[in-house]
């Protein structure tokens, strides 16, 4: 079960590695699940999840004020917590940092285990082919060599 200590901890060992890395970090990608799964029922509704999630982004200011902190959508449909800012609020996104293109993928709702929209499913593969037509273009290529494709799950 996720504990406040244990997060801390967690998130302490990424603000060290972020300051002592040999070559700075661009960004950190959180790949879901920020706060792991403890038995509790899931839903909004669930107190101890919200008190979690509020420790949860104490924790990780120290973090998110040297670099961009970008958390991708968990198991739980209350776990997604619109990132990046400034964008269609919905469970999957992209965007750019560096040389590279970020496709940001909510495998939850791919594989149907968790309750968005009727049709997320779909949406999100033509979204996908969009940015995959965009992102990968010769000319977008070029400016930003690396696409990269990720998700919480295959």
């Amino acid at each position: 079960p996720w504990d406040v200590a244990r997060g801390a901890a967690t998130v302490d060992n990424a603000v060290a590695a972020a300051a002592t890395a040999p070559e700075p970090a661009s960004v950190v990608l959180h790949l879901g699940d920020l706060l792991g799964e403890d038995g509790s029922k899931k839903g909004a509704e669930d107190e101890s999840h919200h008190r979690r999630r509020s420790q949860m982004a104490v924790l990780l200011q120290p973090l998110a004020s040297l670099i961009p902190y970008i958390a991708s959508p968990g198991s739980r449909p209350d776990d997604f917590w619109g990132m990046p800012l400034g964008r269609p609020r919905r469970p999957w996104f992209s965007f750019s940092v560096g040389l590279a293109s970020l496709v940001v993928l909510c495998s939850a709702t791919l594989l149907g285990t968790a309750p968005f929209e009727r049709g997320a499913a779909e949406k999100q593969l033509a979204w996908l082919a969009q940015e995959l037509a965009k992102r990968g273009s010769p000319e977008a290529r070029r400016r930003r060599p690396w696409l990269v494709v990720v998700g919480r799950a295959p």
